[in-house]
């Protein structure tokens, strides 16, 4: 995953996938400080427009 790669919203343990997920695209990756092996994101939704800064990495998979 890389800065430009179109994702999805995969979800995590206790909240799933939409029927309808949000596209985006990826601004930024980075590791927590705090984990070097804790992969984060920055996102900007398609429809909203809005940025989302810190998603783990393994709620997000990259659209073919």
């Amino acid at each position: 995953m890389k800065p430009g790669d179109l994702v999805r919203w995969v979800g995590f343990s206790k909240i799933k996938r939409q029927t309808n997920p949000s596209i985006g695209i990826v601004i930024k990756t980075w590791t927590s400080p705090f984990n070097s092996l804790d992969m984060r994101v920055d996102i900007i939704w398609g429809g909203s427009c809005s940025i989302r800064k810190g998603i783990y990495a393994y709620t997000i998979e990259v659209v073919e």
